[in-house]
């Protein structure tokens, strides 16, 4: 089963939570997005969620299934994880988290910048994982469902 799509999909969650030079690890581990420790051994993680993956792609013939986690600011955990069919997408709701240790929702990543005397490219660039906090704010992605293919 290791060349199978539902082990590259266990691989490459596992490479980007752990594996510091793995493409996508500044977008996941290094932000400490963690792995359900039981979910470090294949058996454990196929024996909490194949049939699940099975069902998914039956009810989805012939689409790409991915393995994503519900709430982004959340690891990939039995409960915060689903399969999901490429196209459905998260809308681009970030949560920004100040200094001062306030929580704050925004949507639109420029008015947010001017309102707090921000630079909206590096708002970006945090988001994207090419750096890790700008003026001491940390960003991150927060979504909800949106079926971008209707």
């Amino acid at each position: 089963m290791s060349r199978t799509k539902f082990n590259v999909i266990w691989r490459n969650m596992k490479h980007r939570c752990m594996k510091n030079d793995y493409s996508y690890y500044k977008k996941y581990g290094i932000k400490r997005i963690n792995l359900h420790d039981e979910w470090n051994e294949f058996i454990n993680f196929k024996n909490d969620v194949y049939e699940e993956y099975l069902k998914y792609q039956k009810e989805h013939p012939g689409k790409i299934i991915m393995f994503v986690r519900k709430d982004l600011s959340k690891g990939f955990t039995p409960a915060n994880c689903e399969f999901r069919v490429k196209g459905l997408h998260r809308s681009v709701e970030c949560i920004g988290y100040a200094p001062d240790g306030t929580t704050h929702i925004f949507i639109n990543q420029k008015e947010f910048a001017e309102e707090h005397n921000l630079s909206r490219h590096n708002i970006s660039k945090c988001l994207k994982g090419e750096r890790l906090y700008h003026k001491g704010w940390l960003f991150q992605y927060r979504g909800e469902l949106n079926d971008k293919s209707s």
